[in-house]
């Protein structure tokens, strides 16, 4: 059992915590407006890697369609120069893969996020409001 002060100082940090959190509320709305502009600009970057990757495709597509037809050739050089340049546009691709995953994982569902957060937070100062009630009507 809490004395009458120590209930007094912990209402008063339990106060405090939930001021903080409805200034954190109070801010969050801008963050809100501007989820458009921030999803829009994550899109927009991963529809760009997107593309690049299509182009990497049909240039390996092409390369390899280029190859096939130089096997019989006595051509070996330019068979060699096609080759090497498989080998650099499969690497490209590897990269380009590697980054659109990255580009997918760090970017999730930016607005669910912020409403799940918004949410949480809110459920958070019921729950310490009810707590600093208890701890008040405790003492007395």
């Amino acid at each position: 059992m809490l004395s009458f002060v120590e209930s007094r100082r912990v209402a008063a940090v339990i106060e405090e915590t939930v001021d903080k959190l409805n200034f954190l509320d109070s801010i969050t709305p801008d963050v809100l407006q501007h989820r458009d502009e921030l999803s829009k600009f994550v899109g927009d970057e991963i529809s760009r890697i997107i593309s690049e990757q299509r182009q990497l495709e049909q240039r390996y597509e092409c390369l390899i369609n280029q190859r096939g037809t130089l096997k019989g050739l006595t051509n070996k050089s330019k068979y060699k120069e096609v080759q090497s340049e498989i080998q650099d546009v499969s690497r490209a691709l590897r990269e380009s893969t590697k980054n659109l995953c990255r580009h997918l994982k760090d970017n999730p569902n930016i607005s669910g996020n912020l409403f799940k957060i918004q949410q949480e937070r809110l459920d958070l100062i019921d729950a310490l409001r009810t707590t600093r009630a208890e701890v008040i009507s405790s003492d007395s």
